[in-house]
């Protein structure tokens, strides 16, 4: 409820709160498989940033992760290529990101890794998330989507390497 709230009245008030909270709204319903609803949310999120003019700032990271996130799995690969580029340089541009905010961005694009096949940079972002998450004190939930994502990052990096080294030299 505190999370929509902050969506229907941040817009006027403080527009860059607002984005925030609809990506992390976005983030939650793609983590709850509602595409549809992430999309969506993300979507209102990149049109307050153009709107705010936010877009460079280096907190518009996030957005930008989660957008990324949002089409790759939509399969719009260019879009989600363009998002995670934007993504990774607001955040290296950002001056001591709260843990919780860096952790959420590299998550949210080691999954957009992983959907655009590219299981090395999905697992060396979530190494760079552990890190952040030492800064942490109770972190259960953070915790356990980076374990998540680096299980999938090896899972995807094992099973590549499965395929073409079972052939013999004859085949």
């Amino acid at each position: 409820p505190v999370l929509e709230e902050g969506a229907r009245r941040g817009g006027v008030i403080a527009p860059g709160a607002q984005v925030l909270v609809l990506a992390q709204l976005a983030l939650i319903r793609a983590g709850d498989d509602d595409w549809s609803e992430a999309t969506l949310l993300v979507s209102r999120a990149r049109s307050q940033l153009g709107q705010a003019a936010l877009a460079r700032y280096p907190i518009a990271a996030l957005v930008h992760a989660v957008s990324a996130l949002v089409r790759a799995h939509r399969d719009s690969l260019e879009a989600a290529q363009d998002d995670r580029r934007k993504a990774a340089e607001l955040l290296e541009r950002l001056v001591d990101p709260p843990p919780w905010y860096a952790i959420e961005v590299r998550v949210a694009l080691a999954r957009t890794m992983l959907r655009l096949g590219d299981a090395v940079s999905a697992h060396a972002l979530t190494v760079d998330a552990e890190r952040s998450l030492r800064h942490m004190v109770d972190a259960p939930l953070a915790a356990k989507w980076i374990e998540e994502c680096r299980v999938r990052a090896d899972t995807f990096a094992a099973s590549v390497l499965v395929g073409p080294a079972s052939l013999t030299n004859a085949e």
